[in-house]
């Protein structure tokens, strides 16, 4: 093919195009479409930037691209009610929080302590320090040693329970 297709070329073209895309798609119609669709393609692109110098295969995929394009729009669809959607369940939630509760009971009073406290909301290590009246150093060693004691719990420490408490 040359660089600047001619009127046979284009019907040499639309003739291969559209027997491939009769392999693509079942309809003849639809088949017809996408080739005559392409060849429109191929043509707006060569009249705007001169056209590559392989016009057959860059016609190929374009008609590949339409045919891929064609069945994307043809998936059936559903829409997702609120019920459908993935959550975590109630009992799971529940069960995590009750792991995660024994895991803190079994830490030193000192450190369940700082882990409570975080666990309500308090997150600075200098608020932890004032409200304790421990030194910031401390805290940080406290709360250090009880993340790594609750990591080390199998069902805590598996980063999907207490996630909050840990990241402090």
């Amino acid at each position: 093919m040359t660089h600047c297709p001619n009127g046979r070329t284009y019907a040499r073209l639309h003739s291969r195009l559209t027997r491939r895309a009769r392999r693509l798609v079942d309809d003849p119609e639809t088949a017809a479409d996408l080739a005559q669709e392409a060849l429109l393609r191929l043509w707006r692109h060569q009249r705007q930037s001169g056209g590559p110098k392989a016009v057959e295969p860059f016609a190929m995929t374009i008609l590949r691209n339409l045919a891929m394009s064609h069945f994307r729009a043809r998936r059936p669809t559903c829409a997702l009610d609120e019920d459908s959607q993935t959550e975590p369940s109630g009992a799971h939630a529940a069960l995590a929080l009750r792991d995660l509760a024994c895991a803190v009971a079994r830490l030193p009073p000192g450190q369940a302590e700082l882990i409570g406290l975080v666990a309500e909301g308090v997150t600075g290590p200098a608020d932890l320090a004032r409200q304790t009246g421990l030194a910031p150093g401390t805290v940080m060693s406290r709360l250090a040693r009880a993340r790594a004691t609750l990591e080390q719990c199998p069902k805590v420490g598996d980063g999907m329970i207490g996630w909050h408490i840990m990241a402090v």
